[in-house]
């Protein structure tokens, strides 16, 4: 017997204009809204996309903006 993966989401729901992935979770507003209809492969595929989402994202705050 294998277990789903508990949803990502943390109750932080927003999607801004500039951005194509939740602020809270990093997911696309297609794997927020197809989360309960993936199977667990794809769960997991997606948990590792947002993995890497949170990486680009942090690696992108870190890096100093030239004005």
């Amino acid at each position: 017997m294998t277990l789903d993966p508990p949803s990502p989401c943390i109750g932080v729901c927003r999607l801004a204009e500039d951005e194509p992935v939740c602020a809270g979770c990093h997911r696309t507003m297609g794997e927020i809204t197809n989360w309960f209809r993936l199977t667990e492969a794809e769960k997991y595929r997606v948990l590792a996309a947002i993995r890497e989402r949170q990486l680009a994202h942090k690696t992108k705050a870190e890096t100093p903006q030239i004005q």
